[in-house]
């Protein structure tokens, strides 16, 4: 999966920045879903592999250097984008969360939790600065 994501970025980051039709279907394949009218701005992050912060938790039982096994147990999270978010430039979304629909994330914003609907938030940690009317 790691490496199918890593070719599907290449495809991305070499797609002309107007072809949003382009864009959107890569953007599919890699997330398996999105929502609908979702922007992603260049240069987004979207994590979803994590690992216990406890170090018997995290480290595979008998590593072996020469094994060829990671040495640290990771798993999978969901990211949830919903309907009509814009995702600002820069942005780095971590494992876990739900941008609600119709919110937008500011430029370099950093999102540690989940985002309401109808919302503009931004910062580092992202915050909500206001909420928006949006019929």
């Amino acid at each position: 999966m790691t490496l199918k994501t890593k070719r599907l970025l290449v495809k991305l980051n070499a797609t002309d920045y107007a072809d949003t039709i382009q864009k959107e279907k890569i953007w599919r394949e890699m997330f398996g879903s999105i929502g609908n009218n979702v922007l992603i701005a260049s240069d987004v992050k979207i994590y979803t592999a994590t690992h216990s912060t406890k170090v018997s938790e995290r480290t595979a039982q008998n590593w072996d250097e020469n094994s060829g096994i990671s040495f640290c147990n990771t798993f999978a999270q969901p990211v949830i984008i919903e309907d009509n978010v814009w995702i600002g430039g820069g942005s780095i979304i971590l494992p876990n969360v739900t941008i609600g629909k119709n919110s937008v994330i500011g430029a370099g914003s950093i999102v540690t939790r989940s985002i309401p609907s109808n919302c503009v938030a931004v910062g580092n940690p992202c915050r909500v600065i206001k909420y928006v009317e949006n019929e």
